[in-house]
């Protein structure tokens, strides 16, 4: 008699609803493909496209897992993927605004370098000629 009771106890509630993760696999997913991609160096940008959601994502599973209180691991996995790779890609876009600014301020020292050449070299000559049209007057001067 007590089975009886307590199945007629369990069919009068309501069913409990298994935890939703719809949210919190998506967001681990993006995260996971804008990880693998933050790796590689010059498609950090395209990477972002997977990060930034996935970070969202990620920030909004936690809040609705906190809400509902169920369990928010994969929320949390979701959103620590994402700010690794995230930080990854500063990590690159770091490194690549570090170079280009090398770069750039080599061409300037070269073109400054080859300016200053030039410059040098056209006074040079005039000079040298300067120098020759001296020689060359004394040497006739003499002569007469």
């Amino acid at each position: 008699m007590e089975n009886q009771n307590f199945e007629y106890q369990n069919n009068n509630q309501y069913p409990q609803r298994s935890p939703d993760y719809t949210l919190e696999i998506i967001s681990l997913v993006l995260g996971i493909i804008g990880l693998i991609t933050s790796f590689i160096p010059c498609f950090y940008w395209f990477a972002l496209l997977f990060l930034i959601p996935s970070l969202i994502l990620g920030i909004v599973a936690i809040s609705k897992t906190t809400k509902n209180r169920t369990p928010k691991g994969f929320a949390i996995a979701a959103t620590v993927v994402g700010s690794v790779g995230m930080l990854i890609c500063i990590v690159w876009h770091t490194i690549f605004a570090a170079a280009l600014t090398s770069v750039a301020r080599d061409i300037d020292n070269t073109n400054s370098y080859y300016d200053n050449t030039l410059y040098q070299d056209e006074y040079q000559t005039d000079s040298i000629q300067e120098d020759t049209e001296y020689i060359w007057t004394e040497d006739t001067e003499e002569d007469d």
